[in-house]
């Protein structure tokens, strides 16, 4: 077998994720050069994908890498084997110039696995459950599901990338990850609805039917207004009178993701510049997974300078403490994961 065939294989043992979606995964999002493994006696034992993103931060957009398919061969668990795998991980990214790695866990217990590794929860949301069968006014737009107009897909993308980057700390997706979204949609009998506005998109909703809700994914619009003709159009195509909506939340609200600081010196250039009347005396004592990180850090007018300086007293912190410090009262949001 060869790698692809050998990662395949592996994540058939360890997950329960259905033939076509296997198809999907590993015909669009994997590829051998971010596969990363572990090997034993020529055997592969544990295996991972680090895929590429960005995430919009503090004004700018920094590299992101998000773990994916992490599972480690049953005979090998409790062995540290997918820790040290993470260890070296991360270091990739950060030689990558990776600045923050992103994960959803697949189980509630594995947040405080994934602790262990730097990982803190931050990528917080809520689901509003909206009923979208009153009595209809003049529409305002046209709304139709369109996840089979290939002809319109990149002016479906360009709206897409262009409202996500509106969202000040939130993680964006490429045309190849909109073309893996759709297909994923598809695959779950989900639906791409788009209001038009003389033909001009003006909002996007993307949803499937769970439990006989309809769950909205991620639901984007130019102007507020149209959002209640996409819920109501997704109720009547779903034929259903209840509507959920995922949406950003506040920190005491369930959790997606995690996230974990991969190069701490990008992070507060980008950060210091957001906030120039701010400052900060940092020392971070240890960072097992990217040591780059150890060292003294201040903040101060817009600019992070690394390096102790004299006279200066340092507070300590360790990597998770930092990450939900500088990234929680961001409130990041993540969406369409493929989760």
């Amino acid at each position: 077998m060869n790698a692809k065939e050998e990662v395949r294989a592996l994540w058939k043992l360890c997950f329960e994720d259905s033939e076509e979606f296997m198809d999907l995964y590993f015909g669009m999002r994997y590829r051998d050069e971010v596969n990363r493994c572990v090997r034993e006696n020529g055997k592969m034992v544990a295996a991972l994908q680090m895929l590429p993103y960005t995430m919009t931060l503090c004004g700018t957009t920094v590299r992101a890498s998000y773990v994916s398919g992490a599972c480690t061969h049953p005979d090998w668990r409790g062995q540290g084997v997918m820790r040290h795998l993470l260890d070296e991980t991360h270091r990739r990214m950060y030689a990558d110039g990776v600045v923050l790695s992103l994960l959803i866990p697949a189980e509630e217990w594995l947040f405080q696995y994934y602790a262990r590794s730097g990982y803190v929860p931050t990528f917080h949301y809520e689901v509003t459950s909206v009923k979208a069968n009153g009595d209809k006014a003049v529409p305002l737009c046209h709304v139709q599901d369109e996840i089979d107009d290939i002809a319109q897909r990149e002016e479906q993308y360009r709206f897409f990338a262009e409202m996500m980057a509106l969202r000040p700390c939130c993680v964006q997706h490429s045309w190849d990850d909109f073309r893996a979204i759709i297909a994923d949609l598809r695959l779950g009998n989900g639906r791409l609805l788009v209001a038009r506005q003389e033909g001009e998109i003006c909002g996007m909703a993307l949803g499937v039917l769970e439990d006989a809700h309809v769950a909205i994914k991620d639901l984007l619009v130019k102007e507020e207004v149209i959002r209640l003709e996409l819920l109501r159009a997704a109720a009547q195509m779903f034929a259903t009178d209840e509507v959920d909506c995922l949406h950003p939340a506040s920190n005491d609200s369930p959790c997606l993701g995690m996230v974990r600081i991969i190069n701490l010196k990008v992070l507060l250039d980008v950060w210091a510049i957001c906030h120039p009347d701010d400052k900060l005396a940092i020392r971070i004592v240890e960072d097992e997974s990217v040591p780059q990180n150890v060292g003294y850090y201040q903040v101060e007018g817009g600019r992070c300078i690394q390096g102790q300086q004299p006279d200066k007293v340092y507070r300590e912190y360790t990597m998770d403490e930092l990450a939900t410090m500088l990234l929680e009262p961001e409130h990041p949001f993540m969406s369409l994961m493929l989760n």
